[in-house]
């Protein structure tokens, strides 16, 4: 019983730090359907990572957004 006690402590503890942490990586952020998901998670207050190889997108879509980070790969 102990157990199964300290288990749903640590998903409760785990389910709140999730609502503090708000960062999400997309990959293929800056592409159509990537880039609207980058969007919405913006609109949320999310610090959003884009990975991309760029073939289809272009940084242009994003200069001068806050909370994003972009890597190429």
């Amino acid at each position: 019983m102990g157990s199964e006690l300290q288990t749903n402590l640590s998903w409760l503890w785990l389910k709140d730090k999730m609502k503090e942490i708000k960062k999400i990586v997309v990959t293929g952020g800056l592409g159509f359907i990537g880039f609207n998901l980058v969007e919405k998670f913006l609109k949320e207050k999310y610090e959003v990572i884009i990975i991309d190889s760029m073939i289809s997108g272009t940084k242009n879509k994003i200069s001068g957004k806050k909370n994003l980070k972009v890597f190429d790969i």
